[in-house]
């Protein structure tokens, strides 16, 4: 599998970046983990992140799907269709395990407003046209998605 990672954006507590990946199966993957939380944010494509054994769960542009650090996992693409995405990679202190403001963790995926699918277009789009210039419109654009990923429903 062909996969292309480009960092968007490298800040202190956070970094934005980008995954594109051209599977040529539609196999799962070797066994891997993030040494950081990541929350992948699908802008095409779709993709499958396996748990255990029987356990999965679905990425498509629809979604929003959070990997915890340390933990570990595989991928797939069904149907060998390959996913380009956005991802966000923070530290413990800002992980979403911890207890919202209901005492309830938050679930390892679920389906994006349409307001935080826009967001996630716009970040995408001024991470690319603003590299080099001020850095204040992907700071707004990234706190309304983060605002809005929190309000994600929850699959059944």
């Amino acid at each position: 599998m062909d996969a292309i990672r480009t960092i968007l954006f490298d800040g202190a507590s956070l970094q934005i970046g980008q995954f594109e990946a051209r599977p040529v199966s539609d196999a799962c993957g070797d066994i891997q983990w993030q040494d950081s939380n990541v929350v992948v944010l699908p802008v095409s494509g779709v993709f499958s992140k396996h748990d255990a054994p029987g356990r999965h769960v679905i990425g498509t542009p629809s979604h929003a799907v959070f990997v915890a650090a340390d933990t570990p996992y595989r991928i797939s693409f069904p149907g060998a269709i390959g996913d380009r995405a956005l991802t966000l990679r923070f530290g413990q202190h800002l992980a979403a395990d911890q207890p919202d403001s209901g005492g309830e963790v938050m679930a390892s995926h679920g389906l994006l407003p349409p307001g935080a699918i826009m967001l996630r277009n716009l970040l995408g789009h001024a991470s690319k046209v603003q590299r080099r210039t001020s850095s204040r419109p992907r700071r707004l654009v990234l706190t309304s998605l983060i605002f809005h990923s929190g309000r994600c429903a929850q699959p059944a």
